[in-house]
């Protein structure tokens, strides 16, 4: 092999490299991309649920005017004595309607709550073992290029050692 060739190996060798250390930093750019976007979306995620704590104390900031006034109007059924048995219906009826409501609201507070945390549990497990499987896929393809480089090194020293053994035998029948 002359030294041309040798050259011309080594910047193939080189060549090859470089593209492999591009894709290792393209691969690397899109998973921190994916970091990003889980980051934005978990940053989402925490506002909604600030959002619904927020809407969850101005329910119970409702609930506290309701229960006000409910005293109110049992103030008033006192001095309104005419009125006072179609006030206790209205009573009962608000106190029922209010307690579904508020059964409801918890049911679907909490359902919801329950929801979103075992999501983003669910979530950063898929994300870790995505990312355990990425990193050993990008380690088996630097291991492959390596390898595949090794056997064509491998295939031209055979030729040229078969070349040059042909060439001797060739000389000593001469």
């Amino acid at each position: 092999m002359t030294d041309s060739e040798k050259m011309d190996v080594l910047l193939s060798e080189m060549t090859a490299l470089r593209e492999g250390q591009q894709k290792l930093e393209k691969g690397q750019y899109r998973l921190e991309e994916g970091q990003q976007r889980l980051e934005e979306r978990q940053e989402r995620l925490e506002a909604g649920q600030q959002r619904l704590e927020k809407r969850q104390e101005r329910l119970e900031a409702g609930q506290q005017k309701l229960e006000e006034r409910q005293e109110r109007l049992e103030a008033g059924q006192q001095t309104l004595k005419k009125s006072q048995q179609k006030l206790e219906e209205n009573q009962k009826i608000m106190q029922g309607d209010l307690f579904s409501m508020k059964v409801h609201m918890e049911n679907s507070t909490d359902r919801n709550l329950q929801l979103l945390a075992e999501n983003y549990g669910n979530l950063a497990e898929k994300l870790s073992k995505n990312n355990i499987v990425t990193d050993q896929q990008a380690i088996y393809q630097i291991k492959v290029n390596y390898l595949i480089e090794d056997v064509k090194e491998l295939k031209k020293e055979m030729k040229e050692l078969r070349d040059k053994v042909a060439q001797k035998d060739l000389r000593a029948a001469q």
